[in-house]
């Protein structure tokens, strides 16, 4: 339903006692009114707050029009029932006899946020309770006929109390959805009227207004239909395109094709005088096909008689580029902490570990060193050689670890041969391997060359055997083995029999904030810090690393490094 498009600014003020159609269209009232009439059975008309009607009466009953309300006291009477019977109630309609005549009616109250400005009023009905002899009674009063006025009784309809009480409830349903509208539309004519107001001043003060836009910081432009009217020297200057180019062109072939979407619905939005943002932003391709970002506000005012959108646009390329920086500072201050509480956690408690277990050997030797056989002496040795093997690993980790973060470490790639690098790196554990009785089998073949750095690959390796050693039982095996990939990369796969490992372990393996440490299967420790290195290092190769595993079927750790397609033969 649409306002009466000619109203007065000082109509549309609660305090000035606004009208029902100042805020809604009566024809159209009219209409709802007639058709909830002929659905209902019920006669029905739309007052003001005091009775005066305001729509024309549906379904009036001859005894109501043609001979109680054409008599002075009983048309007076009609007017304070309607008045009375459509009194603002919030709960519910009012139902009663209507004060003229005894007739059963029913109201509900229209309003505008607080303000009641109309009555819908229905009725006009008889029922069980309907007391003719008062009404006769009445007929005397006002001076008419009584045959005449029994006669046009007789006509009345007849309705239950129960079903009145019905169709008033669904009446007041409809008042209140009239009322909602109502304050809709007073608030947006208020805002029709605050801008036709904006646009009468740009047009009155367009030479004043041109000379601002012209030497204006922002792109100013007047979009109408799908083309541009009028750009600024600064809009020529954001995009690259001359005037006569940006005139004769669509406007949204100057957007980023993943935002014309966003414009033009903003643009539509504008021109329909719906709810949007009063700024937001997109990215402008300019004509060297560069992207820029930009931020658009603007409101609908006409331009040569026909509705357009005047829009100011301000270049925030810079905005966004320190907006990302400091996502990207955030991301990596939260990556910083993570790394810094995981190298307190494994100075804290997993360094700390290993070397109470060392001094606690030697306590022994120092303190019984006579009462020990050569068994005794041996086993503790062995297991003095363990703790200080752990040890120097983990430290070894640790210096990894922190030379890594302060960016100490060089990657130096060069041509190496895989099996003499694996050989190299899995010397060290294989004594450990052989006193757990775990065989170590690599399958790699002699000619295959890589392009890697040395002491990085090395590290991952060992970190790798390593790891497959600790979690693999007695009887258990590690293979080594390579394949040639489709993209020319090597990859290396290093499977064990051991324990394996749960889909979620395996899903947080890589991750620094998860804490993945277990002991191995003769308790041997764990920081989950080698991995981490594991995957930093293969990165800076421009590999790959990933495992398959799954719990008492072992684990495959599988990574990819650049090769050189020459083999040596």
């Amino acid at each position: 339903m649409e306002t009466n498009p000619a109203i007065p600014v000082s109509t549309l003020d609660l305090k000035n006692k606004i009208q029902l159609s100042d805020v809604l269209d009566i024809e159209n009232i009219q209409r709802l009114q007639d058709l909830f009439s002929n659905a209902t059975g019920v006669a029905s008309i739309i007052t003001d707050i005091n009775g005066v009607a305001i729509t024309k009466p549906s379904n009036f009953t001859r005894l109501c029009s043609e001979i109680i309300r054409k008599t002075d006291k009983g048309c007076t009477n009609c007017q304070k029932s309607d008045a009375i019977i459509g009194n603002y109630s919030s709960t519910g309609p009012v139902i009663q006899r209507c004060l003229s005549g005894g007739l059963w009616d029913a109201g509900a109250s229209i309003t505008v946020g607080d303000h009641h400005i109309a009555n819908w009023l229905i009725g006009q009905v008889r029922n069980e309770e309907t007391d003719i002899p008062t009404m006769m009674d009445y007929a005397a009063e006002i001076g008419v006929d009584e045959e005449t006025f029994l006669e046009a009784l007789n006509e009345v309809p007849i309705m239950s109390h129960k079903q009145l009480d019905d169709i008033s409830k669904v009446l007041f349903v409809f008042a209140s959805e009239l009322s909602e509208k109502a304050f809709s539309n007073f608030q947006l004519k208020k805002k029709i009227i605050e801008q036709e107001k904006v646009t009468e001043a740009l047009r009155l003060s367009e030479q004043r207004y041109r000379l601002l836009i012209e030497t204006a910081n922002e792109g100013v432009l007047v979009a109408q239909g799908d083309g541009l009217k009028f750009v600024n020297p600064m809009l020529i200057e954001l995009t690259g395109y001359t005037e006569e180019e940006i005139l004769s062109t669509p406007f949204l072939d100057f957007v980023y094709p993943d935002d014309r979407t966003l414009v033009k619905t903003n643009y539509l939005k504008r021109l329909n005088e719906e709810p949007i943002a009063p700024l937001y932003s997109f990215r402008l391709l300019k004509k060297d096909k560069s992207i820029q970002w930009v931020e658009m506000t603007g409101c609908k005012f006409d331009w040569e008689g026909q509705p357009a959108t005047i829009n100011f646009m301000t270049d925030i390329s810079e905005r966004k580029k320190a907006e990302q920086e400091i996502l990207q500072k955030n991301e990596q201050l939260i990556k910083l902490i993570a790394e810094k509480d995981k190298f307190y956690s494994i100075i804290a408690h997993d360094l700390r570990s290993p070397f109470n277990s060392f001094l606690g050997l030697t306590q022994i030797m120092a303190e019984e060193l006579p009462s020990l056989t050569m068994a005794e002496i041996q086993k503790i040795a062995e297991s003095m050689r363990n703790s200080a093997t752990n040890l120097f690993r983990l430290l070894e980790n640790l210096l990894h670890w922190a030379r890594m973060q302060q960016g100490l470490i060089v990657f130096s790639p060069e041509d190496l041969n895989l099996l003499a690098i694996i050989n190299e790196s899995i010397a060290m554990v294989k004594e450990p391997a052989k006193s757990k009785g775990v065989e170590i089998i690599c399958d790699i073949p002699a000619n295959i060359e890589i392009l890697a750095d040395s002491n990085l690959l090395q590290t991952v390796i060992r970190n790798i055997v390593s790891n497959a050693l600790k979690f693999t039982p007695k009887g258990g095996k590690i293979v080594l083995s390579t394949l040639l990939n489709k993209d020319k990369s090597t990859q290396i796969s290093i499977r064990d029999t051991g324990i394996g490992m749960s889909k979620a372990m395996v899903r947080d393996l890589f991750k620094i904030e998860v804490q993945n440490i277990r002991k191995g299967t003769e308790g041997e420790p764990s920081t989950g810090l080698g991995l981490l290195l594991c995957k930093e290092f293969i990165s800076k190769h421009g590999g790959k690393i990933w495992v398959d595993s799954e719990e008492q079927k072992g684990s495959n750790f599988c990574f990819t490094i650049p090769a050189n397609t020459s083999l040596i033969s």
